[in-house]
């Protein structure tokens, strides 16, 4: 082998060398790009931003390449009000976040919500108050919502609505409406004891309206009355 070509053979390896480790080097040093910018382009009600950040502080330090989006948005979507999460990396340093909350329909319980899908969860704090609550066994809590939006719909031809709702072992569903009426409606036959109820009611004055306690739709005909005192 001629000196010349030695020469170049030795100087195409070294070339090769260095190209591979500006490559390797360059690579590292992408792989080091921070996030400088975490943009969250939702309207939270419920939702704060410090949580989000508490969140997204445990993932941020590897860098935009290295960032684990799969791992964060299921950490995100374990904050008590996210309903779902979408995270996107935006080149050459932004994170974009993009929150969906969960929508509550009414309170469960003393500390608990119920969404529209009959979910319900327990956030640490909220400012949620003007919701009716329902009491319940948690295992019925589909079963409930479905109740309390059909018997309230009933309700509203009446101009009335459901402040709380209750299945109570002895005696059934129980409601306390919007004017301090409890009604009893039993264990079954729900919209029909329902529909009785806002029969007799569309009979009744506001003088008496006024003093109803409760009224009783348990029975296979008619209702019954309680007054107050």
């Amino acid at each position: 082998m001629s000196r010349l070509r030695l020469s170049m053979i030795i100087w195409f390896m070294f070339i090769t060398y260095a190209i591979i480790v500006a490559y390797l080097w360059l690579g590292q040093q992408m792989l080091r790009v921070p996030i400088a910018a975490v943009e969250v382009n939702s309207d939270m009600e419920h939702i704060t931003k410090q949580e989000i950040i508490d969140v997204v502080q445990e993932y941020i330090a590897p860098g935009f390449f290295a960032l684990n989006i799969v791992a964060l948005q299921q950490s995100l979507t374990k904050l008590p009000w996210v309903a779902a999460a979408d995270l996107k990396k935006v080149w050459p340093d932004k994170l974009v976040i993009s929150l969906t909350e969960k929508q509550a329909v009414a309170r469960w319980g003393d500390d608990g919500f119920i969404t529209t899908q009959g979910e319900v969860f327990y956030p640490v704090t909220s400012g949620v108050h003007a919701l009716p609550v329902l009491r319940g066994n948690k295992t019925e809590a589909s079963k409930m919502l479905v109740n309390y939006l059909l018997i309230n719909e009933l309700l509203s031809s009446i101009g009335l609505k459901i402040n709380e709702l209750e299945i109570m072992p002895d005696c059934g569903w129980r409601a306390m409406l919007d004017n301090e009426v409890i009604l009893f409606l039993g264990k079954d036959a729900l919209p029909e004891r329902t529909k009785r109820f806002v029969l007799a009611y569309r009979g009744l004055s506001q003088t008496k309206v006024a003093k109803i306690g409760y009224i009783d739709t348990r029975y296979t005909n008619g209702v019954s009355v309680g007054w107050k005192n």
